[in-house]
Formats: C-alpha cells, sequence, structure tokens
C-alpha cells in the first residue's frame, strides 16, 4: 500500500470511465 494516491486516482478514473459508459449507454439505448 506504498502507492496509495496512485491507486486512488486509478480507482477514480475507473469509476468515471463506468459512470460515463453508463450514461452513453442510457443516452444511446433510452
Amino acid at each position: 500500500m506504498a502507492s496509495w494516491p496512485g491507486l486512488f486516482m486509478i480507482t477514480g478514473v475507473w469509476l468515471e470511465l463506468m459512470s460515463f459508459g453508463w450514461i452513453i449507454r442510457f443516452e444511446e439505448g433510452g
């Protein structure tokens, strides 16, 4: 657990990509 900031950043980016993907999916699928 030496790279806490790096892990936190990766988790934040992953969550952002997931939420963005869900938004696109809802926008396209309805």
